[in-house]
């Protein structure tokens, strides 16, 4: 062996010992870099708890309203819109109601009363009173009431549960739930804006979590450290792989149980109020180009036929739409006061059709 070949192995080692500290070097200045400049949710799986508790820790929530001006902490239904809360075009009532005008329970003799329950696409984020589609819906009914029980990032599951304890006191002829499609996700988080109750699936039968609910600076105290990783990088490694390996099919399973289980809860109860129960599906701004968009709808048509509850989808509806204004805001991705006309006049002609007007 020459001079040469005898040193090549030894070359060869301190070269691959240079390119290692290179290469932890930079794995480090990346690690210092994300922790410098992006908060510790931005990698995590939106559709799992620890996102929210470390959304909820960077908004350093204060324990009555998490730092959400339009909303306060409920320990049954996790949050209800701020009664009496008027911030820009959003106006409630002392009740809850999105409305500019006191809505006693009790019905006046004469007057049909329809009540919605839902998200922030039902309770109409970005728009003023008058200009959602329950406002649209009312002006279209003669001698109707139309009652706006939207509250902003609600789960089917809190929509259920708030129709339970407050829409039903309105003995309502119809009760209308908007679905916006993403809500499928929420339904298997116990925390989001703020903490909040779920159903959990048991031998075929739904449970409901215990209440009355931790405080978010419980929850904080409870789950802050289980859901803080050493190295920002093993999350953002776990965001790519999410990103190309999609949603794990157990996951959605357990997802379509749980949102079957809780419709037919809502269509049980909304007759046993004497009310005939609908559902309006609500697209995301993406339409059908959104992810999983399809085999959600279709979990939720599933669920209604089995139910025999009437049902609106709105994808095509919007999704046909070419006029000059967009339906969907292009900063808060809610229906602009176009998306808000239309979904009305859709369902107008929707609840005509099924004879519930």
């Amino acid at each position: 062996m020459t001079g040469d070949d005898s040193q090549r192995p030894r070359k060869i080692g301190k070269r691959l010992a240079v390119l290692a500290v290179v290469g932890l070097a930079l794995l480090l200045g990346l690690e210092v870099a994300i922790r410098a400049f992006l908060p510790r949710h931005v990698f995590l799986d939106p559709h799992g708890d620890c996102y929210w508790v470390q959304r909820m820790a960077t908004r350093a929530v204060e324990e009555d309203s998490s730092g959400l001006s339009n909303v306060r902490f409920d320990v049954d239904l996790g949050w209800i819109m701020r009664p009496g809360l008027v911030e820009g075009q959003e106006r409630m009532n002392t009740r809850g109601v999105r409305s500019d005008r006191e809505i006693p329970h009790a019905r006046t003799p004469g007057v049909g009363r329809i009540v919605l329950v839902g998200d922030s696409f039902t309770f109409g984020l970005g728009v003023a009173n008058d200009e959602t589609w329950g406002a649209e819906l009312e002006r279209r009914l003669a001698d109707t009431e139309v009652l706006n029980l939207g509250v902003n990032g609600y789960g089917t599951d809190q929509q259920f549960l708030y129709w339970k304890r407050e829409g039903a006191r309105y003995a309502p002829d119809v009760v209308l739930l908007g679905i916006y499609v993403p809500d499928f996700h929420r339904n298997t988080l116990s925390v989001r804006e703020l903490p909040k109750p779920r159903f959990f699936v048991d031998t075929g039968e739904l449970s409901l979590s215990p209440t009355p609910l931790a405080t978010p600076r419980e929850v904080l105290a409870q789950r802050y450290a289980d859901c803080t990783s050493p190295l920002r990088l093993l999350d953002a490694f776990g965001a790519a792989r999410r990103l190309l390996g999609g949603e794990p099919e157990e996951d959605l399973r357990e997802k379509e149980e749980l949102l079957s289980g809780i419709l037919a809860l809502f269509a049980d109860s909304a007759r046993a109020a004497g009310a005939s129960p609908a559902i309006v599906v609500i697209p995301d701004r993406a339409l059908r180009d959104y992810m999983l968009h399809d085999r959600i709808v279709s979990c939720i048509r599933t669920a209604g036929e089995a139910q025999e509850v009437p049902l609106l989808d709105l994808t095509d509806v919007l999704g046909a739409w070419d006029g000059e204004e967009s339906a969907f805001d292009r900063e808060h991705h809610h229906f602009t006061v176009t998306g808000h006309r239309l979904a009305g006049e859709a369902i107008h002609a929707f609840l005509l059709e099924a004879g519930l007007r």
